[in-house]
């Protein structure tokens, strides 16, 4: 192995550096020699190590060929096995069905008096046919109703595979064999879940262990990655609002559950969803535990609380509407200002119905009177607020004030009717300087006049 040479001088001045090469000239000249032949030897070496990686490589590449050979050739005689195993239990079943004795039942049971008066030799026959109650353990369980079939919608796979779990085991002496489970959870499926397990059915016999394989096959297909996550989600976005405490509280629990929430953290998410009325009674009731579930049996006392204070209260509101509610108004005569109406109609105000604390009842389930077309004083139709009958209940100043606004209306109306004598046109347009002077007061009171409108 040749060692790497060392320069005469190690300097970083140039300057010094060629006045030593111009002194030293041998030592640099033999330098330089022992570099080169360092320099090739490195590369030879180097050389040599790149053909020792391409060798390792194509080594590899072999071992992978066979690995993948092998795989191949498992499979094969993995598949040849099963399909033997299920030839198999194939024969295996009907062998049990072979093997079950026949028992000859008679169609009828003769009387007991012909029975005592024409006895049987028991010695001639050769069978004798034993009739016994079967004891309480041989009868089959209760059967349990058919979930409804499953079409491959990813949220409704949780619910059919727990519903067949339970059917498939509270009635497993009614389902015996393998298969006869496999064909149910088949006969349970529809559509895109049919048509994916339809590849692994051949002649009557499903190409599965057992049914557990099965709903675990349909659960790599329709399954949802991200469970956890997405109910994770749905849990942080919830929100009571006007929904009933306990039908919230019973989807918040199972997103909880869903998303494997620890119940560390499920306190402070609660108090952030419940309703308004909810967090303020807490401000006047707080809890006295910061655990999950009694904070939750908690808000459902002050729920339950506040539903039977408000139902209190629109029983006594209630009864005092009904009271009040239907009156008859007495046909007034017509005004001089209007044309002749009609009768007034009775008019019934319904109150709301629903949870009192749901405000969109309380404020869209009727119209009002404007809408309506009824009078702003007694809420009635058929007449307006200055017709109405029943007396005007308001502050005086109140009232002052909208008889003064009424007289202002009335001046200005009177002011901007024409007169008949305006009405005309005239031949032509005398130049405004050459025209009289008419006071404004003089105008108002002849228009005043000639429509018949004395002034406010």
């Amino acid at each position: 192995m040749v060692i790497r040479p060392d320069p005469p001088l190690g300097t970083d001045s140039p300057d010094e550096l060629a006045e030593h090469v111009t002194q030293f000239r041998d030592d640099w000249l033999v330098y330089l020699r022992n570099l080169t032949g360092y320099t090739a030897e490195v590369e030879e070496k180097l050389v040599l190590q790149q053909e020792k990686i391409e060798q390792i490589q194509n080594q590899v590449t072999a071992a992978n060929g066979v690995i993948e050979f092998q795989k191949k050739l498992y499979k094969e005689k993995e598949e040849e096995w099963t399909q033997k195993i299920i030839e198999l239990k194939i024969q295996n079943e009907k062998a049990l069905l072979a093997a079950i004795p026949t028992v000859i039942t008679p169609e009828t049971i003769p009387e007991p008096g012909r029975i005592a008066e024409n006895p049987v030799d028991t010695t001639e026959r050769k069978t004798a046919v034993i009739t016994t109650t079967p004891p309480e353990s041989s009868k089959l369980s209760e059967r349990l109703p058919d979930p409804e079939k499953f079409n491959g919608d990813r949220k409704d796979l949780r619910r059919f595979t727990q519903q067949i779990y339970s059917k498939l085991t509270t009635n497993a002496d009614r389902f015996v064999r393998a298969n006869d489970r496999l064909a149910y959870v088949a006969s349970r499926l529809t559509g895109t879940a049919y048509s994916l397990i339809l590849p692994k059915v051949k002649y009557g016999m499903y190409q599965f262990i057992d049914y557990p394989q099965m709903l675990e096959y349909l659960e790599n297909a329709f399954g949802d990655p991200d469970r956890i996550k997405n109910a994770q989600n749905d849990l942080f976005r919830l929100r009571q609002r006007n929904t009933d405490f306990s039908a919230f509280f019973a989807e918040f629990e199972r997103l909880a559950l869903e998303g494997e929430m620890p119940d560390s953290a499920l306190t402070p998410l609660l108090n952030q969803s419940i309703s308004r009325e909810l967090q303020e009674m807490l401000l006047h009731n707080p809890s006295s535990s910061n655990d999950f579930r009694q904070f939750a049996h908690h808000l459902q006392e002050l729920e339950n609380r506040r539903r039977q204070f408000y139902q209190n209260t629109h029983v006594i509101r209630n009864e005092s509407t009904l009271r009040t509610a239907t009156i008859r108004t007495p046909q007034l005569p017509s005004s001089p200002r209007s044309a002749p109406r009609q009768p007034y109609a009775t008019v019934t105000r319904e109150q709301p119905t629903g949870d009192p604390m749901d405000l969109s009842t309380q404020r869209y389930n009727r119209p009002s009177d404007k809408e309506a077309g009824a009078c702003y004083r007694c809420h009635r139709t058929g007449h307006l607020v200055r017709d109405c009958p029943n007396p005007d209940t308001r502050p005086l100043d109140v009232q002052n004030r909208d008889i003064i606004r009424r007289q202002r209306m009335q001046e200005i109306r009177i002011s901007r009717t024409p007169s008949p004598r305006q009405t005309q046109s005239p031949p032509f347009y005398a130049p405004t300087a050459l025209r009289p002077a008419t006071p404004a007061t003089s105008v108002h009171a002849m228009s005043a006049q000639e429509n018949g409108v004395g002034l406010g």
